[in-house]
């Protein structure tokens, strides 16, 4: 576990919950689509988990994280959270951990050809 990258991973995860379940997008202003910022966070999310857990099969990480987007979406059609489920957001959140796997895998195995040669 490298410990800056888990700290990192910890500060966007809270900030990613504070978004998901507190701020009301509106008020937030955002000048684009709050897909977009599904997308961009569980990016982020990815190469973060990746990077702090370096040991974990990448698989593991993108199933836990689709997971807990879908668990979110899920919880925000609850009416106490006031915000409205979106299967438009899951696959945002789908595409950028998609996105983030991809390059995570290339980085992997670059890292693992170069102890090889």
């Amino acid at each position: 576990m490298r410990y800056p990258a888990l700290l990192a991973l910890i500060v966007v995860a809270l900030i990613s919950a504070y978004f998901a379940f507190v701020v009301v997008p509106a008020d937030v202003g955002i000048p684009f689509d709050d897909s977009v910022v599904h997308g961009l966070s569980l990016f982020l999310l990815t190469l973060l988990t990746a990077a702090a857990f370096p040991a974990m099969r990448l698989w593991t990480i993108v199933l836990v994280l689709a997971g807990i987007g879908g668990v979110v979406e899920g919880l925000q059609a609850l009416e106490i959270i006031g915000r409205a489920a979106s299967w438009s957001d899951w696959l945002a959140d789908v595409l950028g951990i998609g996105i983030a796997a991809v390059i995570v895998a290339l980085a992997r195995n670059g890292a693992r050809a170069e102890q090889l040669s």
